[in-house]
Protein backbone atom coordinates (compact mmCIF):
# COMPACT_ATOMS: atom_id res chain seq x y z
CA UNK A 1 0.00 0.00 0.00
CA UNK A 2 2.44 2.49 0.86
CA UNK A 3 4.96 1.61 -2.63
CA UNK A 4 2.04 1.84 -4.32
CA UNK A 5 0.77 5.50 -3.36
CA UNK A 6 3.61 7.57 -4.59
CA UNK A 7 3.48 5.35 -8.49
CA UNK A 8 -0.07 5.33 -8.03
CA UNK A 9 -1.77 8.13 -6.27
CA UNK A 10 -5.52 9.51 -6.59
CA UNK A 11 -3.53 13.20 -5.60
CA UNK A 12 -0.84 14.93 -5.88
CA UNK A 13 0.54 17.95 -3.68
CA UNK A 14 4.05 19.50 -2.58
CA UNK A 15 5.14 19.89 1.19
CA UNK A 16 7.72 21.56 2.42
CA UNK A 17 11.86 21.35 1.17
CA UNK A 18 10.66 19.56 -2.21
CA UNK A 19 8.68 17.01 -0.38
CA UNK A 20 6.36 15.21 -2.57
CA UNK A 21 2.61 14.30 -1.13
CA UNK A 22 1.10 11.19 -2.39
CA UNK A 23 -2.73 10.81 -1.21
CA UNK A 24 -4.51 7.14 -2.02
CA UNK A 25 -7.60 7.12 -1.03
CA UNK A 26 -9.02 3.22 0.52
CA UNK A 27 -13.45 4.03 1.43
CA UNK A 28 -13.31 6.55 3.90
CA UNK A 29 -9.87 6.88 4.33
CA UNK A 30 -6.69 8.68 2.75
CA UNK A 31 -3.28 6.77 3.05
CA UNK A 32 -0.86 10.13 3.17
CA UNK A 33 2.72 9.44 2.01
CA UNK A 34 5.53 12.05 2.24
CA UNK A 35 8.77 11.18 -0.09
CA UNK A 36 11.58 12.43 -1.93
CA UNK A 37 12.58 11.50 -5.59
CA UNK A 38 16.86 11.16 -5.54
CA UNK A 39 18.59 9.78 -7.86
CA UNK A 40 18.36 5.86 -7.49
CA UNK A 41 14.53 6.42 -6.72
CA UNK A 42 11.67 7.54 -3.83
CA UNK A 43 12.65 7.90 -0.49
CA UNK A 44 9.77 7.93 1.58
CA UNK A 45 9.69 9.99 4.79
CA UNK A 46 6.57 8.90 6.30
CA UNK A 47 2.97 7.93 6.16
CA UNK A 48 0.05 8.55 7.71
CA UNK A 49 -3.99 7.63 7.42
CA UNK A 50 -6.63 10.13 7.87
CA UNK A 51 -10.46 10.91 6.98
CA UNK A 52 -11.75 11.34 3.78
Amino acid sequence: MIREAPTQPDRRGHGYQDRTLAYREFGNRVLKVVYVEENDGRVIITAMWGEA
